[in-house]
């Protein structure tokens, strides 16, 4: 019979341990600390939301590696069994009372308690998951549950030597630890790499799913200690995480093992002058690997708590895919994957997607409002439930993640304003054709300046109808005219207007009854009109399109809405009636937002409805106007939104002009076209389905005069919950000079 081989327990840490030294250079000595008050009963949990106790921040451990937030989302490592492989624990400690698994016991066959007698595998159970209570420290993991194998050969930590661990006994704890069903063991210790029964402990772990977390060694080395090498030989290297020591700054301790050829499973956790205590609960200050592989493990534990659907693999891969880059860019021989960052790995990672669906969902990015929508539309949403790559499930608030209209508008006025128009009538006959055109110095949309031909090659720049010429024919209308008919086209400033349309009555507000393109839109407009004595009748198509594609959408088809509409206007003396009646087809959009595939948004069908009355008041011209518009969303089915009842949407304005002086008066009042109401049928999460109303948000008011002389126009306004934001005001004006040729 052979005499087991003695592994030396080499990854010590405390002034009660000193005699334990490793081969290589100790651990750096430890300082006591004030010892901790007798020990009382452990009171209720802490609320999350007073978590930030003074028992915290004394420890380093936690304070170190972000675990605050995982705690106040209540993810304590409840319902899961670590094992610990090491001298024992303190068995009377109210820091772990009933979290004591029954499986525990002495794997060395001398058939002792697993009282601890030394002091190491008290002060590692600790870090690792010391109780919450306002005491001493409180651990990584404060609720699970310890399988503690104690593997200390009899009578050895009395020794000079210290504490020793046989091949034997740390294979029987490896082994008595899986038995127990423990999702992670954590080994602080250190030496030779073992016998072939330890070799096949390690393989026996890893090919159960179960997490083996192990010291990297305190000899400043440049490789990490045998044992740990030898359990990512042997073992399945993907549930074998290495630890080495940190730092109160974040760095490697000067004493820690570097991570040499264990880079890809080496993480840096918290290590050095950390607060612990011993069995007989004297607190230390310890230094040394031993203390930062329970924190990495107690992080394992918190993951396998909160998401039961992941395996060891994907544990271990978040964790080492999370940790904050430390030393040389990327993994590096020295700080290998970087330091361990628990709140970082609790976020979601990987590709984000509708739960239960393949339907990606961006966490930042899944849209944006126009401003007819208004603020209320994503409130609505409410939360929709989602998987990050791993399968682990979030909430999302996705209402947050449309981008919200800009609320300014004098920019986008300004940018749309032609610079100088011109129309040329050619008579023959019974028939007359018109030509118009406008010119402008940039293209709708574009910063001035910006060259739109950019991405073409030098074969085409140039011959694009949005060239980049200094000045060129951007907008064009032809009409052909005889009697009381007509039929008319153009595009942009030139497109012909419907009966009862109006010009924009000033700079900023808009017409209730006018239908103009906005900023970075170009307008196409096909009419044929009938004028009836004192009666005008008129069939609209109108087209707009972006000019360019959104920032971030490449590969997404341009908004492009198509408009028909019948326009009718009358007018007998100083009265004037007008009434339109249009359907609309939306690709791509919605009232002017666009949405991701998470929406399942494809588009939308609108009715729109909308008169004006108009009174000539002697030197007074008076103009009312009204619509109101019924939207019908286009859904695929798989996304968010299953359904829809039509969304309602309203406008008004009204218009006051007189002459003043040499020039002429105006003062305008205006509600954009806002959300008014509707309801939403919502797919929240797989199985469910919840009725969303849509009440109308907050509107925006808009007062603005103005004041028009010759080609000189001056422009002031107010707009109150601009861009229907709450309480969001909005107060400009401008000077403009039109010129004609």
């Amino acid at each position: 019979m052979t005499t087991p081989r003695p592994l030396i327990l080499a990854l010590l840490a405390g002034a009660a341990l000193a005699g334990c030294a490793s081969s290589g250079t100790a651990p750096p000595p430890t300082t006591p600390a004030v010892a901790p008050p007798a020990p009382a009963p452990a009171p209720t949990p802490t609320p999350a939301t007073s978590l930030d106790t003074p028992e915290y921040r004394r420890t380093a451990t936690a304070t170190g590696s972000n675990v605050l937030p995982v705690w106040a989302a209540g993810h304590e490592g409840r319902g899961v069994t670590v094992g610990i492989v090491d001298t024992g624990i303190a068995l009377d400690s109210p820091e772990f009372t009933g979290r004591i698994a029954a499986t525990s016991r002495d794997v060395t066959g001398a058939g002792r308690p697993i009282r601890d007698e030394d002091g190491h595998g008290t002060a590692v159970a600790a870090v690792l998951a010391a109780a919450r209570n306002d005491r001493s420290i409180v651990g990584i993991a404060p609720q699970a549950t310890l399988a503690i194998m104690r593997g200390d050969r009899a009578g050895s930590c009395s020794t000079e030597q210290g504490c020793g661990f046989t091949d034997t006994s740390l294979a029987a704890g490896v082994n008595a630890a899986v038995d127990a069903r423990a999702r992670v063991i954590n080994i602080s210790l250190g030496g030779s790499s073992g016998s072939s029964s330890v070799r096949s402990a390690w393989a026996r772990a890893t090919g159960a799913g179960t997490i083996l977390v192990i010291g990297a060694g305190n000899d400043s080395a440049a490789e990490v200690d045998p044992l740990p090498r030898s359990a990512l030989q042997a073992a399945n290297p993907a549930l074998v995480i290495v630890v080495g020591a940190a730092t109160a700054a974040g760095e490697i301790a000067g004493f820690s093992n570097r991570a040499g050829a264990a880079q890809a499973n080496y993480l840096l956790a918290p290590g050095a002058s950390v607060r612990s205590f011993d069995h007989e609960g004297r607190e230390f200050f310890y230094s040394g690997t031993s203390l930062a592989a329970p924190v990495v493990a107690g992080a394992a534990a918190l993951l396998a708590g909160a998401f039961p659907n992941l395996t060891g693999a994907q544990i271990v891969e978040l964790l080492l895919i999370t940790a904050d880059d430390r030393g040389a860019p990327g993994i590096d021989p020295v700080t290998g994957r970087g330091l361990l960052n628990i709140g970082r790995a609790f976020q979601p990672q990987g590709p984000t997607t509708l739960a239960g669906s393949r339907t990606p969902v961006s966490l930042a990015a899944n849209g944006s409002l126009g401003p007819a929508l208004g603020s209320s539309f994503g409130i609505a949403l409410g939360k929709v439930a989602i998987e990050d790559g791993y399968g682990r499930p979030y909430s999302l608030a996705i209402g947050e993640t449309l981008r919200p209209a800009a609320p300014a508008r004098l920019g986008g006025a300004l940018l749309d304003a032609e610079v100088a128009t011109t129309a040329v009538a050619l008579p023959a006959g019974p028939v007359t054709l018109a030509l118009t055109g406008a010119t402008r110095a940039h293209l709708p949309g574009l910063p001035a300046g910006a060259d739109p031909d950019a991405a073409l090659g030098l074969a085409h720049r140039g011959l694009g109808p949005f060239s980049a010429a200094t000045a060129r024919l951007a907008d064009g209308g032809v009409a052909v005219s005889t009697g009381p008919l007509s039929l008319a086209a153009g595009t942009g400033a030139a497109a012909p207007s419907l009966p009862g349309e109006t010009a924009r009555p000033g700079l900023v507000a808009p017409d209730a009854l006018g239908i103009a393109a906005g900023a970075g839109a170009i307008r196409d407009r096909l009419s044929g009109s009938a004028r009836l004595g004192r009666v005008a009748l008129a069939i609209g198509h109108t087209r707009f399109g972006a000019a360019r594609a959104l920032p971030g959408a490449a590969g997404d088809p341009r908004p492009d809405t198509r408009r028909t509409t019948l326009a009718l206007a009358a007018h007998a003396g100083a009265v004037a009636l007008a009434a339109q009646f249009a359907t609309e087809d939306e690709r791509g959009s919605l009232l002017g937002s666009r949405f991701g595939p998470a929406f399942g948004v494809t588009g939308a069908e609108s009715r729109y409805a909308g008169g004006a009355l108009g009174l000539g008041l002697g030197p007074l011209d008076l103009r009312l106007a009204a619509s109101r518009g019924w939207h019908m969303p286009r859904v695929t089915g798989t996304g968010l939104i299953a359904e829809a009842s039509p969304l309602a949407s309203t406008a008004w304005s009204a218009e006051l002009a007189a002459p003043l002086g040499p020039g002429r008066l105006s003062l305008v009042a205006a509600g954009p076209q806002a959300l008014s109401g509707g309801v939403l049928t919502l797919v929240p999460a797989p199985g469910e389905t919840r009725r969303a109303p849509v009440p109308a948000g907050p509107r925006e008011t808009l007062v603005e005069g103005g004041y028009t002389l010759g080609p000189l126009a001056l422009s002031l306004y107010h707009r109150g919950n601009a861009g229907h934001v709450e309480g969001l005001a909005d107060t400009g004006g401008a000077v403009r000079l039109r010129l004609r040729f």
